[in-house]
């Protein structure tokens, strides 16, 4: 049998209040009962808290008699804690449920558009195509439950008019923002590039890819010019299995293949003072589209620039100093330059979305032709709803 737990005062006295109430059971009851017989200390203080409860009852019911006064405070007290349970819990419940409902009405109604992966609109954008291409790639991802990310996608497939497409192999898929929080979709970055290495994230939204083979040959065999370049007709998004969880024809990308080997890369000779060092960004409006350009050699001509035609006809700045520029000139090929900072600005409209820039520049050095490619610069609009952005109309 359990032991029979030692009955002291203390316990007793905790009990009473319960026990003139009405509240103890049967067998609690015989127990204090018990314990009162043989303990005047207890006995006297069952009877002080029943004179008080006396006390309390005729302010509160008038002159009735002592038994009924009794008997009506034990069973108001029993029925108001009773009743005091019952509403905390239902609106514990309450307060729960509708946290709950808020949560899950907030999580249903935000989203965007149906399940799915859902890949940004390139406006204005262009690539160089050099046998190591990368490119990062917004997307907006829209789960079926909390939780639930995107399967492991494999390839990015940027198809072309009539001629073999691009294929870039993905490194590494990133989701911003929480993965439970109350709106139905997340933000998030493809990194897909043409070779197989190691992807390293370097934190704070950049990045660092080390590819581990040479560089791919040619994509399309047209050597007979300088340089080619092809309008992509979509982008489509293929997981490991196969399937296609994305695709998008809202796209205006350029493919650039630069063909002609035998133009090289500048490298300013040991004894120069100074460094060809080109540098792409991008803005909106006029003139939102530069390339910065910084020669130090004198005798230099710039014979093309090839960016997206969206941003022709082309401009120049010319000064000494970045900050301020000087007054921009329509820029007219080929063009001899001065030593110092040139800029040259495109005069078109960039849109809303994801603009990539990967100019080509190419001048010509004291009579030797040179190539130049002006590294890749990526804009994501940061304040465009969600439907210019993205391309929500392409569900897979």
């Amino acid at each position: 049998m359990p032991a029979v737990p030692e009955v002291t005062c203390a316990l007793v006295d905790d009990l009473l209040d319960l026990y003139l109430d009405g509240e103890t059971n049967e067998e609690t009851a015989k127990v204090l009962e018990g314990h009162l017989s043989g303990c005047a200390r207890c006995r006297s203080r069952l009877e002080q808290r029943r004179r008080a409860r006396v006390r309390l009852a005729r302010l509160a019911w008038g002159n009735r008699e002592v038994s009924d006064l009794l008997g009506a405070d034990a069973r108001v007290i029993a029925a108001a804690r009773r009743r005091l349970r019952r509403v905390v819990f239902r609106a514990v419940a309450i307060v729960i449920a509708a946290a709950v409902a808020g949560w899950a009405g907030i999580w249903f109604f935000s989203a965007p558009a149906p399940p799915g992966l859902y890949l940004a609109r390139f406006t204005a954008s262009q690539i160089v195509v050099d046998g190591r291409t990368g490119l990062h790639i917004p997307f907006l991802w829209v789960p079926e439950y909390p939780g639930q990310r995107p399967p492991e996608l494999w390839t990015v497939e940027i198809p072309c008019s009539g001629r073999p497409g691009l294929t870039l192999k993905v490194a590494a898929v990133t989701l911003e923002g929480p993965t439970y929080g109350p709106l139905r979709y997340q933000q998030g970055w493809i990194y897909a590039y043409q070779q197989e290495g190691v992807y390293t994230d370097l934190g704070h939204g950049s990045a660092s890819f080390h590819p581990n083979e040479p560089p791919l040959e040619p994509l399309w065999d047209e050597g007979s010019l300088p340089y080619v370049a092809h309008k992509a007709r979509g982008m489509t998004v293929v997981t490991r299995s196969g399937q296609v969880l994305a695709s998008s024809t809202d796209i205006d990308l350029t493919l650039v293949q630069w063909n002609d080997r035998s133009i090289p890369v500048y490298r300013p000779a040991p004894d120069a003072h100074g460094a060809w060092t080109p540098v792409a960004g991008v803005g909106s409006g006029a003139g939102g589209c530069f390339v910065y350009l910084d020669p130090d050699v004198e005798g230099m001509e710039l014979v093309d620039v090839v960016l997206p035609d969206s941003f022709g006809p082309l401009w120049v700045e010319v000064s000494g100093d970045p900050n301020p520029p000087g007054k921009a000139q329509p820029l007219e090929l080929p063009w001899e330059m001065p030593t110092g900072w040139i800029r040259v600005l495109g005069g078109g409209e960039a849109g809303p979305g994801c603009v990539v820039l990967n100019p080509l520049v190419v001048f010509r050095v004291a009579g030797e032709t040179y190539r130049e490619e002006a590294g890749q610069y990526m804009s994501l609009s940061p304040d465009a709803p969600l439907e210019e952005l993205y391309d929500l109309g392409q569900p897979d």
